[in-house]
């Protein structure tokens, strides 16, 4: 019950926060004229995320690329590049405290791989759905994914996953969609594209500015 509430009180606020990470400028700033908070927006102290900071929460590796046909991404390795994302985001979170907490992305893949009975890819969940629409706060997880996810918490005994959903190149805009999701209540807790750095500071920019949502510098 404690759980349940609390997420939905963190979801009033992530309403706002999702709308915010969309309308963020390359920069990570936000555009001219639209810095202050409309009257009676829910003001969020803190880490947006900081609520799930506690938890034991599980990231997967990132799932998907969409290159831009021109400038730096596209002569870009995805596999190399994908490893680059994963294995940042991993050394930043540890490295402000977050230890063994959570289950990273190397994780996921060791215990996906060291289960016969799952019969996914934790490259590959399904995340086909989300790639095209950013699901609504407290939707249903699609299948095969909630599924897939619900397999993976079960066997690392947890019950939030962080799902980076795609990592997208459109011009200047570099984003990466990302979805906050409970696997026991099969619903999304957080859904956002968060604006970062493109080119050679892709990997360690991401995982700045993820870790930003759930940490203090």
């Amino acid at each position: 019950m404690l759980q349940t509430a609390r997420a939905l009180l963190v979801a009033l606020s992530l309403t706002v926060l999702a709308g915010a990470l969309e309308a963020q400028s390359p920069s990570g700033a936000p555009p001219a004229g639209k810095g202050a908070p409309a009257k009676g927006t829910p003001v969020v102290v803190g880490p947006p995320l900081g609520a799930f900071a506690e938890e034991r929460v599980a990231v997967v590796p990132i799932q998907n690329w969409r290159p831009d046909t021109t400038g730096w991404s596209r002569s870009i390795a995805w596999a190399q590049l994908r490893l680059a994302i994963d294995s940042a985001l991993t050394t930043e979170l540890q490295d402000r405290g977050m230890g063994r907490r959570w289950v990273y992305s190397a994780d996921v893949v060791r215990i996906a791989r060291r289960n016969p009975t799952f019969q996914g890819d934790a490259y590959a969940l399904g995340v086909g759905r989300w790639r095209a629409i950013l699901p609504e706060i407290g939707s249903p997880i699609p299948s095969p994914l909630a599924d897939n996810l619900r397999f993976l918490t079960a066997l690392g005994d947890m019950r939030q996953v962080l799902v980076p959903v795609e990592l997208r190149v459109d011009g200047e805009v570099t984003s990466v969609r990302l979805v906050l999701v409970d696997t026991r209540a099969r619903t999304v807790l957080f859904a956002g594209d968060l604006i970062v750095p493109g080119g050679a500071r892709v990997a360690p920019g991401l995982a700045t500015r993820l870790a930003d949502l759930f940490l203090e510098p």
